[in-house]
């Protein structure tokens, strides 16, 4: 069979996306994954610069999230 011939599998009907959300995982998964390394390195460490840079993971995770929720009811 020739590259250009169609085989009977072929019907022209396009392949369905690698992921069925329309935003993709990641969207989804990182406000979760900052709050949990927020999480992480606010209670793991008794230096007060990762204390910190780990609450304001937490937080900057909580915007995401809202944000991330905002957009997709937009659909942006």
């Amino acid at each position: 069979m020739a590259p250009t011939d169609s085989g009977p599998e072929d019907n022209g009907a396009q392949r369905p996306s690698r992921y069925q959300w329309r935003y993709g995982p990641l969207r989804l998964v990182m406000p979760w994954v900052a709050i949990v390394v927020g999480a992480l390195l606010a209670i793991m460490n008794s230096d007060p610069v990762l204390r910190i840079g780990g609450i304001g993971l937490i937080v900057f995770g909580i915007i995401l999230f809202f944000v991330y929720r905002f957009m997709a009811k937009r659909g942006v």
